[in-house]
């Protein structure tokens, strides 16, 4: 193929990630926190059988399982962006209510927080303005003058 005929169709690999993180998305739909926790638990240890004592759920509760948890597994090994985006979608409900949760702390400036990160996050942040006023030295004043004279093709010393 020449330049002019590159082929920019999604190959077949972009499609296969997108079926994975569909995928993906469905198995992390139907787990359960404590499945979740064996499933995130598994990532980092060896064998399901560390991952369960990390957890502290019996390998016999594991074994119970629907196929689609042990699934989740791979498909997150197998594609860690894919597994970062879908447990961040997964999670991000969790995590607004741990922040909606800190509006109701007894202590102010963990409200004040929690309310400024909400309002941030949901009506963007305050513009700020910058005050661009400098005072410039003279040494800086010369040397700007010099660019200038260097920019306009005029000698310092005719002036």
């Amino acid at each position: 193929m020449t330049e002019e005929q590159v082929d920019y169709t999604p190959t077949s690999t972009n499609k296969h990630q997108e079926t994975t993180e569909t995928t993906l998305q469905a198995h992390l739909a139907q787990l359960s926190n404590e499945q979740l926790r064996f499933v995130l638990a598994r990532l980092r240890a060896s064998s399901a059988r560390d991952a369960a004592k990390a957890t502290g759920i019996s390998e016999g509760t594991i074994s119970h399982w629907p196929a689609y948890v042990g699934e989740t597994v791979t498909l997150l090994l197998l594609d860690t962006v894919a597994a970062a985006r879908a447990l961040m979608v997964r999670t991000l409900a969790q995590a607004m209510a741990v922040k909606v949760h800190g509006l109701e702390s007894k202590d102010e400036k963990v409200k004040q927080a929690a309310a400024s990160e909400l309002l941030d996050r949901s009506l963007g942040r305050a513009a700020q303005t910058l005050d661009l006023k400098h005072d410039l030295s003279a040494e800086a004043r010369k040397f700007l003058a010099e660019l200038m004279a260097l920019g306009t093709g005029e000698d310092e010393s005719t002036e």
